[in-house]
């Protein structure tokens, strides 16, 4: 192959523009898709801060003078009711935007654990 070509084609090979990406959700819009992964995102972060207040709360149990380690754990646990609070704001903002909605049992799955951290609270101050 001449150089000329060899030329030609690697200069079309710079300018071309990269093919357009596709949608995972072909049907929805992207403020749909960006509800849904914030309450994803709401719902994974409000587990993580309940396992991680559990975690403390037991590690607690064989270190009982850990003041900090208590200190996390109730951390932990007002921060995962606040994301929890979070993710049943936008449930209902996502069931009104996307067109398919999300499974039921992974519906009801996210609001026991947003609901878990409130009534952890709740109950700790009732006793």
């Amino acid at each position: 192959m001449p150089k000329r070509r060899q030329r030609q084609k690697r200069r079309q090979k710079v300018t071309s523009r990269p093919p357009q990406s596709q949608s995972v959700d072909p049907g929805e819009s992207r403020a749909s898709v960006l509800v849904t992964v914030a309450w994803t995102l709401a719902v994974t972060t409000c587990l993580m801060c309940q396992l991680a207040a559990v975690g403390g709360r037991l590690l607690l149990r064989w270190e009982p003078e850990a003041r900090a380690l208590y200190l996390f754990s109730q951390w932990m646990l007002w921060c995962g009711a606040g994301v929890g609070l979070l993710a049943l704001i936008l449930l209902p903002v996502v069931y009104r935007v996307r067109r398919v909605v999300p499974p039921g049992g992974l519906t009801i799955f996210a609001v026991c654990v947003a609901i878990g951290p409130i009534l952890a609270i709740v109950l700790q101050h009732l006793r």
